[in-house]
């Protein structure tokens, strides 16, 4: 069961590695329709802001935004065993 922390932590993931898509000198050698598709999702794509205020309204659904934002590096590669 995914609880709303976990479910802010994924958007909020999510929403950097789109957007770490875009940049060649972060992600060099992504094909140009990867790149494309990337930018089509960010436009309508929910930004921290508006997950924090999600959360304002809906605490049940979404949890409150991580103390600093997630760089690329901290972004996980797998799932952990126990989470599965």
């Amino acid at each position: 069961m995914t609880v709303p922390t976990e479910r802010t932590r994924a958007v909020v993931f999510a929403h950097a590695f789109l957007k770490d898509l875009l940049d060649p000198k972060i992600t060099p050698r992504v094909p140009k329709d990867v790149r494309a598709t990337a930018k089509w999702l960010l436009r309508h794509y929910p930004e921290p802001s508006t997950v924090e205020f999600a959360h304002s309204l809906c605490p049940l659904l979404f949890g409150p935004l991580p103390e600093h934002m997630p760089s690329r590096a901290e972004a996980p590669r797998t799932e952990p065993e126990a989470e599965k």
